[in-house]
């Protein structure tokens, strides 16, 4: 994986972490995350070809709620929590 363009967007802002959301796919949101994809990464317009129905501004936690994907925000949030550890120096 060229973790260089992990967060490579497409037109509409949707990077490769949006799409595993949508479609539901914990291995590759896990894989994706490992590799240092970013949750933060928001969409610009998603009028222009797409298929996710989310607003423009949407993060990949944001599809993931939207779509229901409950393992997928638990995922997400799990690895926010231990980045936000990390950067407030806080003992696990």
């Amino acid at each position: 994986m060229h973790l260089r363009y992990i967060d490579s967007r497409a037109e509409n802002g949707l990077t490769a972490l949006h799409l595993a959301a949508v479609n539901g796919s914990l291995e590759c949101v896990r894989l994706l995350l490992d590799g240092g994809a970013s949750m933060m990464v928001r969409t610009v317009d998603l009028d222009v070809v797409s298929d996710v129905a989310a607003p423009a501004g949407s993060t990949p936690l944001h599809v993931a709620a939207m779509t229901g994907h409950v393992a997928i925000l638990q995922a997400m949030l799990q690895v926010f929590v231990v980045q936000l550890q990390a950067m407030l120096q806080i003992p696990v």
